[in-house]
């Protein structure tokens, strides 16, 4: 409201009300909040329930970053010919299937047969997702306005990350919660209940994901002609 009223915004709202510029973003935040969110239940699961030191649980969690490094020229190479609709589209099909992998965890699973083939899917997913949405987030604007859409791109996976994780934590705390409650209390049960609590977790997450989707399908409109580094604008 503020930034309606005020001669000179920081946020000017022509920024935001364009399609497929608002649909990148509101995807970003919905995309950001259930990957970021569900990630601090793998950490938890990695430290918690297979009991790894901190350094191996970073170690164990590299598998994503090299699913998304892979994916990542793969999508620069292919966004001039398919478009940032398609690619934004499929990344994150292929994120919320991870996230849904993830949710096959135990606590008498294995880090090499659960999580690892999880996080190379959401990885690889989200390679796919976050390449040509700093295409789309930007295409059309103009150059006095392109600083401020590139730090729209960026504030909506942060406040999408925060959100996430305050959802996604309290999510699964109450799962935790209604499932300690409704079983024999001991040791083996409190573990039991925190992977429960986990699997909540990345189900929800996976449902952000797949709201990140029907946002992607229903509002972005960016095809090869708009898919171009001449359309990106030089801040």
């Amino acid at each position: 409201m503020v930034e309606l009223r005020s001669a000179n915004p920081l946020l000017p709202m022509r920024i935001l009300t364009e399609r497929t510029r608002g649909g990148a973003y509101l995807a970003s935040t919905l995309a950001g909040a259930g990957f970021i969110g569900a990630m601090l239940f793998l950490t938890y699961y990695l430290q918690v329930v297979l009991r790894y030191q901190p350094l191996t649980a970073g170690l164990a969690s590299l598998p994503l970053t090299a699913g998304l490094l892979l994916t990542a020229g793969i999508a620069t190479a292919l966004l001039p010919r398919v478009g940032g609709t398609v690619l934004m589209a499929t990344g994150s099909v292929i994120a919320g299937v991870g996230m849904v992998l993830l949710a096959r965890i135990g606590v008498g699973t294995a880090y090499a047969s659960h999580v690892l083939p999880a996080e190379l899917v959401l990885g690889a997913g989200l390679g796919l997702f976050f390449v040509p949405l700093g295409n789309v987030g930007l295409v059309g604007v103009g150059e006095h306005d392109a600083g401020a859409a590139s730090a729209v791109i960026n504030a909506s996976q942060q406040v999408g990350g925060s959100l996430g994780t305050a959802l996604l934590n309290t999510v699964a705390t109450t799962a935790t919660t209604a499932y300690l409650g409704s079983h024999v209390p001991g040791p083996l049960t409190r573990v039991q209940g925190l992977v429960h609590g986990y699997v909540v977790g990345f189900l929800w997450g996976a449902a952000l994901i797949a709201a990140a989707v029907l946002t992607v399908v229903v509002f972005i409109r960016s095809g090869r002609d708009t898919a171009t580094p001449a359309a990106v604008p030089v801040a």
